[in-house]
């Protein structure tokens, strides 16, 4: 996790990431974060999707796109912007990754 100070909307976003850990999904990490641009990257370690599916040469994580999308919008809004916020998985572990990446922007509204 990112470990400098952070807004009470990013920890509350820590909180669901770490609550996935608990419940299996992976071991995610918020591994940058940039509210002024409204970017940020999650890194997933062993993925319980990734796992599931194995190695079959295709992204197979994608259905936590719309949970950390709704986390940034979140994170924005709190911060007092309107934003459009896209995630999309860059490296998945079921695709020869070492682990699963996933990128968000955020595109102004």
């Amino acid at each position: 996790m990112i470990a400098f100070s952070v807004s009470p909307s990013v920890s509350t976003w820590q909180k669901m990431l770490k609550r996935l850990s608990q419940r299996g999904y992976g071991v995610f990490e918020i591994t940058a974060l940039d509210e002024a641009a409204g970017t940020a990257a999650v890194t997933v370690r062993h993925s319980a999707y990734a796992l599931a599916y194995g190695q079959v040469g295709r992204p197979v994580c994608y259905m936590f796109e719309g949970s950390f999308g709704g986390a940034m919008r979140f994170v924005m809004e709190q911060a007092g912007r309107s934003a459009e916020p896209a995630c999309r998985e860059v490296a998945c572990a079921a695709h020869g990754a070492s682990e699963c990446r996933f990128e968000l922007r955020c595109d102004p509204v």
